[in-house]
């Protein structure tokens, strides 16, 4: 029970409930009572961790703000399914969603992350309350929720940004709250005008793959790009030193699908990594998640690496897979076998790069794993320090 004041729990996890018993969290919550649970952007993350019911559909609220605004947010599910110990955890962020380009300007400064552990198949609703403060631009503007998963951008099915995934319906919540139904899948949660403009590049595949002459073909597809004037592909061999391997002009604006290819002609023994930056005429430029490959070993059907390893709380998850297409769960655990982190990713066939940017865990040894519900990797070690 939170009566009176700002609960800071910043740097830390707040955790509500147990395995067995998902608990409660109870209050009259305003902007002078609420958990301040937000990333300070200077490496400080304050969380709120809260377990949810295996089969029954419930709302789970999540009282948070940062330390100077309340923002809420409620989960409620409505589908899917979820192993016992299954949890949310939770945080808001008061600034622009990174991967926003400057041609929307209309938008929140501010959004949430629910990073979901143990929810397979999901299906369920979001709402989120905001300030009037945290609205960049008019303020009368009809705002719509928008989500950013994987390289991909989600947005309602009835609205007017003319590009993104669509997927579910947004409902009338009130004045500076939104609700999102049918959903099913997870990451990060802000708002845009719901103007018929078009929301950043979309990556829909970033790939590098072995030719036979031991070369490899580095390649990337884009859904839509808005404004975008080139990409640099680097490469690296240990995944923390890169260097530039190329450029090339990208289409600027475009809703097709458009499919890039560059080279790298040298013939190198082991692991190699390649990063893909896209910039805008503007000046504004993304990093997207780098692939890895082995032109010299020998791959499984699911193989699956950490890098840089060992690494801080930041490392990235590679996985090559020609059987798990789809919906899947990345999972790690600790030496007892305890869950400490889980999020729900969208696997391709190929390569795939997985970013851990957020693991709030002691230094030592863990043991990662993905998981699509039929097939499961082997269990890949990796070393906190």
């Amino acid at each position: 029970v939170l009566t009176a004041g700002k609960l800071d729990i910043l740097g830390n996890t707040l955790t509500i409930g147990t395995a067995s018993n998902v608990g409660t969290i109870s209050g009259t919550f305003n902007n002078n009572n609420y958990i301040v649970a937000y990333d300070n952007g200077s490496g400080a993350i304050g969380k709120v961790q809260r377990y949810v019911h295996p089969t029954s559909n419930t709302s789970y609220s999540f009282p948070i703000g940062d330390n100077n605004r309340y923002a809420p947010i409620t989960y409620t599910n409505t589908g899917g399914t979820a192993v016992e110990g299954a949890y949310l955890l939770v945080h808001t962020k008061p600034s622009k969603i990174p991967q926003l380009n400057s041609s929307i300007t209309n938008y929140l400064n501010r959004y949430w992350e629910v990073e979901p552990m143990g929810i397979t198949s999901p299906d369920y609703s979001i709402q989120f309350s905001y300030e009037s403060t945290d609205i960049v631009g008019p303020t009368n503007s009809a705002f719509i929720p928008i989500k950013y998963s994987n390289t991909t951008w989600y947005r309602p099915t009835n609205t007017l940004i003319t590009n993104g995934t669509a997927q579910g319906t947004q409902v009338n919540a009130g004045a500076n709250s939104l609700q999102w139904d049918d959903l099913t899948s997870f990451s990060q949660f802000s708002a845009v005008a719901d103007q018929a403009t078009a929301l950043p590049i979309e990556l829909v595949s970033f790939q590098a793959n072995c030719k036979v002459d031991n070369t490899v073909s580095v390649t990337w597809t884009t859904a839509s790009e808005h404004n975008t004037s080139h990409y640099v592909v680097e490469k690296s061999r240990d995944g923390m030193n890169w260097s530039e391997l190329g450029q090339t002009v990208a289409g600027e604006n475009s809703t097709e699908l458009l499919t890039y290819e560059m080279i790298d002609s040298e013939k190198a023994s082991g692991t190699t990594y390649y990063r893909l930056t896209q910039f805008d005429n503007d000046g504004v430029y993304e990093v997207f998640n780098p692939v890895s490959v082995n032109c010299n070993g020998t791959t499984s059907n699911n193989h699956i690496s950490t890098y840089p390893n060992p690494s801080d709380e930041s490392f990235f998850v590679s996985l090559f897979t020609e059987t798990m297409e789809g919906n899947g769960q990345l999972t790690i655990t600790d030496a007892s076998g305890r869950p400490v982190y889980g999020k729900s990713v969208n696997i391709q066939d190929g390569n795939n790069v997985f970013h851990i940017g957020d693991l709030n865990a002691a230094q030592g040894m863990y043991y990662i794993q993905v998981s699509n519900g039929t097939t499961t990797t082997h269990i890949v070690k990796h070393s906190l320090r």
